[in-house]
């Protein structure tokens, strides 16, 4: 399921829509998601990076939506890469 859901989020990617319609990056988000869901933290790391470096507004989007899921924001705080993506804009994220 979620390998099927990646896919499918990468095609959206590779067809160039996030780039050409900002409102599209959420895309990127749902696949650092199915990253996490597939064990690949390094992976998801790498896309929270691309998202706080590229799309600011859907950087403050995923920190919401992540305060939103703790069982997904302990996963994320206890990979060293990840946690250091969101510490690097807010180093107290993980203490809220």
């Amino acid at each position: 399921q979620n390998q099927r859901a990646l896919r499918m989020y990468r095609w959206v990617l590779a067809s160039g829509l996030v780039h050409r319609k900002s409102e599209f990056s959420f895309v990127l988000f749902n696949i650092a998601v199915e990253h996490v869901s597939l064990g690949d933290l390094d992976a998801a790391a790498d896309m929270f990076g691309r998202i706080r470096r590229d799309h600011p507004t859907t950087w403050e989007s995923a920190r919401k939506w992540l305060r939103n899921s703790p069982e997904l924001l302990q996963r994320l705080g206890q990979h060293a890469p990840c946690r250091a993506e969101f510490e690097a804009s807010e180093p107290a994220f993980f203490a809220a």
